[in-house]
């Protein structure tokens, strides 16, 4: 989690800085908008395919430290949808989850913590939570699609992991070497 960190670390600087990434679909039904339950089913399986969503984060020993308590995503459904009143509402990262949904069922907005989403990821959990919304529709007894295990790693295993696959630049190195000059 070291990147992810710095939005952490932010937090405890500026507790009012939300942190936050958002994105939101509006959806077309021939039925006349998303089921309560199947939704709740759906978001369920994405909490158990991507665990981190229900993850909080602590400090422990002076650190901060991801915590999987299995508290699922919070699912809420408005009247209205206001995108930017979900986007700067602050997650508690102690208690989690990490993770809302909030819809007015034909308006989904999911907003979760940069600490454990970013704007890439949150496309794929939309997509995964609309496909097992799908699936429970069209009859699947079973929303869930392989659980992918959170990546539990430091960040020198990552870099060394990275320097195995794209081997250190030299000329980068020996600029990265070199003293800085003094500040004037």
């Amino acid at each position: 989690m070291p990147a992810q960190q710095t939005f952490v670390v932010q937090r405890a600087f500026f507790p009012d800085i939300p942190g936050n990434v958002l994105l939101g679909c509006t959806l077309s039904s021939a039925t006349g908008g998303l089921d309560r339950d199947r939704l709740s089913a759906a978001v369920n399986a994405i909490h158990v395919r991507h665990p981190v969503v229900g993850s909080a984060i602590r400090r422990v020993d002076g650190q901060f430290v991801q915590v999987f308590d299995g508290a699922p995503p919070e699912l809420r459904w408005v009247d209205e949808v206001d995108e930017r009143q979900v986007h700067n509402e602050v997650f508690d990262l102690e208690r989690g989850p990490l993770l809302r949904i909030v819809t007015d069922g034909s308006r989904l907005v999911l907003n979760a913590h940069h600490s454990v989403v970013d704007a890439w990821s949150l496309k794929n959990l939309l997509e995964d939570l609309l496909e097992a919304y799908e699936r429970l529709r069209t009859g699947g007894r079973d929303a869930e699609g392989p659980v992918l295990q959170p990546l539990r790693t430091t960040w020198a295993q990552a870099r060394d992991a990275a320097s195995m696959v794209m081997p250190p630049d030299p000329a980068w190195e020996d600029l990265f070497r070199r003293p800085l000059p003094p500040l004037p």
